[in-house]
């Protein structure tokens, strides 16, 4: 559901968030977690956002396709443009809601370019800072009013309020296990933290990484700059010698402002794991904490 940013990315800069969308089977069918939309229900644009980010609904990233487009398929093209755009080029969307497809995958690097970019836009930051939101259930008979229930945003680190958090985005499929995406800032720095592939508290593995990388940010020595190129069609290039540690050394700061990306990842292919933690400082400065291999998820 990470690939769910990618979905925002895309279209939050062409729809009209005051729009209004009548909602069908084709987004009310869809398997997984969701707003609750319900057909015949109307929605703006900004409150399919809403759905979209804060329960993960995948009946709202349909809805938001077909808003876009009827079938929804030119929304998709415009994700993988988007992504290639951002220098995403490890990544393959197939669908809006990160619902596993055959032949959709992304990277830890590639998320933490679209994260970044998705901090940027507005709206974005408005609806990932909402703690809950009041969603508009049945239409009404005529004469009623219309009732409402109370989403809850899933990002840890803003439940938790974790300082300076400007979004994120949660995620889970059998194949990818857990996957997360979340941005802080503290002064001239923000930085972007993408989890991948792993079990466990999401807020203690996101929280713990973001207050290492502004605890040591200015102290890091940099080994590449995203986008990374990560080898072959799976990735199996290592980004450096397989190692446990990674050395630090002193060097200069960038010049504010600066957006850095913080990554740690456990990345799943099919029934195997390969654990890999990196922290990017972006534009000038890339930490590889633990990196043994850099695959692709699927998402």
């Amino acid at each position: 559901s990470t690939l769910k940013t990618l979905t925002a990315v895309a279209l939050m800069p062409r729809l009209d968030e005051q729009k209004v969308y009548t909602a069908t089977s084709a987004d009310v069918g869809i398997e997984g977690s969701g707003a609750g939309l319900v057909v015949g229900g109307t929605y703006s644009v900004r409150q399919l956002f809403i759905g979209l980010l804060l329960p993960s609904g995948n009946d709202a990233a349909m809805a938001l396709t077909h808003v876009y487009n009827r079938d929804g398929n030119r929304a998709i093209t415009l994700m993988n443009d988007t992504a290639r755009r951002l220098g995403a080029m490890h990544t393959n969307a197939k669908s809006p809601n990160g619902l596993p497809r055959t032949g959709q995958v992304t990277t830890v690097a590639d998320m933490a370019l679209i994260g970044n970019a998705a901090v940027h836009l507005p709206m974005f930051r408005d609806v990932a800072h909402l703690l809950t939101y009041d969603f508009p259930s049945r239409m009404p008979k005529p004469g009623r009013v219309r009732t409402t229930y109370q989403l809850q945003n899933e990002n840890p680190l803003i439940k938790h309020k974790f300082p300076g958090t400007l979004g994120g985005k949660t995620g889970y499929t059998r194949e990818a296990l857990r996957t997360y995406w979340g941005a802080a800032n503290r002064g001239d720095r923000t930085l972007v933290v993408v989890i991948y592939g792993f079990v466990g508290t999401t807020y203690n593995y996101a929280s713990n990484l973001l207050k290492w990388g502004f605890n040591n940010a200015d102290h890091l020595t940099a080994v590449g700059h995203l986008p990374i190129d990560v080898g072959n069609h799976w990735g199996e290039q290592a980004l450096i010698s397989s190692t446990s540690r990674a050395t630090a050394a002193a060097t200069p700061a960038p010049a504010a402002p600066q957006t850095s990306i913080a990554s740690a990842s456990s990345l799943a292919h099919s029934s195997r794991t390969a654990t890999t933690a990196v922290l990017f400082l972006l534009p000038a400065i890339i930490l590889i904490r633990r990196a043994l291999r850099y695959r692709r998820t699927r998402v």
